[in-house]
This record gives C-alpha cells, structure tokens and sequence, in this order.
C-alpha cells in the first residue's frame, strides 16, 4: 500500500511538471519580448555650411531584431551673433549599415554619395529642424515601422545617426539627440524597401486678390521601378515651414500652409501632371484667391489622402510637424501611373509678398 501511494504521488508529481512546462511553452510561443535601446548624443560644431556631416554609431544588435517604433527628440541651440540675424539648419537621420562598418563617434562624411558608398545604407527615416529666432529649439517625434523593420543577425551590425547642419552665422551650434529604439526578438523576416520623398521650394501665401503658386513633390509610379508592384505600408517623417524674414507683419495676418500627402490613382497622376519625368519631380500650378476655391488636384475623388500636417500664424514663424497617417489607411496597393504625392497648399489674407521656406523631410515603407 505504501508502494502504490509512492506511485501516485510520483506519477501526480510528473504530471504536474509536464503541465507547468506546456504552461511555459504556450506563453513562450505567444509573447513578444520588446527591448529598448537608449542613446544621447550631443555636438557643438561652428560653421557656415553644410560640407561636413557628422555620424554616430547608436546601436549594434548582436542578434537578428525587428524595430517597432523610434521616438525621441532632436533639439537645437542658435546662439546670438554680431548681425543679429537668426537662422540655422539641421537635417538628421537615423541609417542602417548594410557593410558591415560602422562610423566612429562623431566621423566626418563629405557627402551623402560617401555615406551611401561607405555603408551602404538603408535611411530609415530623416527630420528637419530650421531655426529663426535665437535659444533653443526642440522637436520631438515617434516613428513607426509596419511592418516591423527586420535587421538580420550579422556581425558588425550598425545602426548609426548623422547630423547636417549648421548655424550660418559661422557660430557655435549645439545640435543634441535623445532617442529610444523599440525593438522584438521575434517577427516576421522579410526584405524591405524604405524610399524618400522629400524636398524644397519657397511659396507664397499672399493670394487675397490674385493666386500665387500651390506646390508638389512627385514620386510617379512606373520606370524607375523603386514603387512598382510595391504596396505602401507605412509613411514617417516631418515637414517644415520657416519665414524668409522674422518680422512682426507675418504674425499679425492670417496665414495658412498645408502639406497633404496622397496617392493619385486612375491616372490622375497624368491628368494633373502632364507630360512629367519618369522619376521624382516638382511641379507648380494656380492656388485659388479670395473667395475663388482652389482647383488643386489633391482634392480630385482619385486622391486617396493618407496624411497631412497643417501650419498657421497661430504658432510661429518657425515649425515642424511630424507627419501621423491616418488610421487604417494601409496598405494601398501602387499600380503603374500611380505617384505619390506631397502638395502644399497656402493661403493668407494678404495681397503683399509673404514668402516661406517649406520643406519636407519623408520616407514611405514598402513591402
């Protein structure tokens, strides 16, 4: 008698055992370890160009890893100057070496041809921060990646961040960074594109008595093959605005800029855009004025807007915006004559010039 209840304490004990492990692989198959990676960098660097980029290494995973998310926030410091005059520049990005090197602490590239040869990298996103007023600027943000950014185990794993700037006064400029990397050790692996569409134009919001100019940055669907058959699945970056001059007239009127991203489809890319290149392009054409409606093609039913970041003389002279897509919006499949676009769209209460630099920093994730 004793013998058997030995058994069965045995036999309850394995059981027991055998359960508290099927408990463990269950919640192992079924949980997504996420990890955060911190960084901090700081620069002060004194020039009055953009001839030296300056590169950081922040991160270099052992392991195979797929980034879900980066936020942080990149601020500036424009010191005063003997003209009085404010005006500096930063564009940043975040990079993954696909070369198996990886910049020493604060490198000096001559140019993006010599990053790209170097490394060999993809750009996982840029910003852009420009300053027209004097102390200190911050701009803050929080990337996603969907999917999920899939970097392979490898050795010399490089995840670096560069910093083009500059104060054009030929002062000292102190550019600093505070990011955190989100990351899983678990996901799906797949190859993936990011491509950018950014860029620079000055536009004017004086169109109270007659139209000035609407402006686009074009990334067309078709020959140069980087978006063909491809589906968007996800878009991040900034846009900025910043006054040619910091004055108390361009606070005191009514102003509005608006950057709307979307996709052209049912070949309105054509119809909006005739004759246009094969590759990335910008284009111009009338806003309305007064009470006459603004005809811009973004607004077509074949536009399929997927985000927009909206500026106003309500806050400065000197913004930037991240850019949040709408929700459930992707993927949207891209078909040949497609494009994807970014239109700014101003209007002001003024009929007297009234210029801005805008610029747009994105990048569009494909899979």
């Amino acid at each position: 008698m004793l013998k058997m209840n030995l058994k069965y304490k045995e036999l309850s004990l394995f059981l027991i055992k055998i359960l508290l492990l099927s408990i463990c692989i269950v919640q192992l198959c079924s949980t997504s370890y996420s990890n955060d990676y911190l960084s901090k960098i700081s620069l002060t660097k004194k020039t009055d160009n953009f001839e030296i980029k300056n590169s950081f290494p922040i991160f270099s995973p052992q392991k195979k890893i797929f980034i879900k998310n980066i936020s942080g926030e990149i601020s500036t410091i424009t010191r005063i100057n003997n003209k009085f005059i404010a005006g500096s520049e930063l564009l940043f990005s975040v990079i993954y070496s696909e070369s198996n090197k990886c910049p020493k602490y604060n490198e000096h590239e001559l140019s993006y041809a010599d990053i790209e040869n170097k490394y060999n990298g993809i750009t996982l996103f840029t910003g852009i921060v420009k300053q027209n007023f004097f102390g200190k600027k911050v701009f803050r943000f929080s990337y996603n990646f969907e999917p999920n950014f899939f970097i392979p185990s490898k050795k010399n794993n490089c995840i670096f961040l560069t910093f083009d700037g500059t104060d054009f006064s030929n002062v000292p400029y102190t550019i600093s960074s505070n990011m955190k990397i989100n990351y899983d050790f678990i996901g799906k692996e797949s190859k993936q594109k990011i491509i950018p569409l950014d860029g620079e134009m000055i536009i004017s919001v004086n169109n109270l008595k007659s139209p000035t100019l609407n402006g686009y940055i074009v990334h067309p669907v078709g020959v140069d093959g980087l978006l063909s058959g491809k589906s968007i699945s996800y878009l991040n970056g900034n846009t900025s605005i910043s006054a040619e001059k910091n004055t108390t007239i361009y606070k005191k009127n009514s102003w509005n800029i608006r950057h709307i991203i979307s996709i052209y489809k049912n070949n309105l890319c054509s119809k909006a855009f005739p004759n246009h290149i094969n590759s990335r392009f910008t284009w111009n054409d009338y806003t309305g004025y007064g009470i006459i409606k603004n005809k811009s093609s973004i607004f077509d039913k074949d536009s399929i807007i997927i985000a927009e970041s909206n500026y106003s003389n309500k806050f400065g002279l000197s913004q930037e915006k991240q850019v949040l897509p709408k929700s459930n919006i992707f993927p949207i499949k891209l078909n040949n004559g497609d494009c994807v676009v970014d239109a700014i769209i101003p209007s002001g209460n003024m009929d007297f010039s009234f210029n801005f630099n805008t610029e747009s920093q994105l990048h569009i994730q494909l899979r």
